[in-house]
């Protein structure tokens, strides 16, 4: 009598420890998971050298991978990426541009923190291209609303 009493409290314990581990997991934030291909992309930095990856902008989101699939790159809250460039010498540096506003972002640790860099406040609209000159660390800013902007790198930050 006393080991089948024995044996139920054991797998009632066993049981309800598995419905506790598995609601735990369930409220842990999903990680994103890679996508096979994307659909609607709107501006690409290719991989300057192997085993850096390429950059996509796909409905407002960037990504970074190659055809083998892509994952997600954190950005800023708040902001619809438009355009994306990588400097070539310092494959680490990657820039976007802003949809909903006119500023330029600056990672120098392949998207893991960003430095908002705004052109203008004169202006309403938002990023429509990005060059990198990387010989003579030159950025050089499109947009829809105020022209063209050419911004010097220093490596800690941006000037015009």
């Amino acid at each position: 009598m006393n080991f089948q009493r024995i044996f139920i409290v054991a797998i009632t314990l066993i049981l309800l420890g598995t419905i506790f581990a598995g609601a735990a997991t369930a409220l842990e934030p999903a990680a994103a998971l890679p996508k096979a291909d994307l659909s609607n992309v709107r501006a690409y930095a290719a991989a300057p050298s192997d085993g850096v990856p390429s950059y996509a902008v796909d409905a407002g989101t960037l990504y970074a991978g190659s055809t083998a699939g892509w994952s997600e790159v954190r950005t800023p809250d708040g902001v619809i990426v438009n355009a994306v460039a990588v400097d070539k010498l310092n494959p680490t540096t990657l820039y976007i541009g802003a949809a909903n506003e006119l500023a330029l972002y600056r990672s120098a640790d392949s998207g893991g923190s960003w430095e908002r860099i705004l052109l203008t406040t004169e202006y309403i609209g938002g990023v429509t291209d990005i060059a990198v000159d990387s010989m003579q660390r030159i950025v050089y800013v499109g947009t829809d609303t105020a022209g063209l902007f050419r911004l010097r790198d220093v490596g800690s930050g941006m000037i015009n």
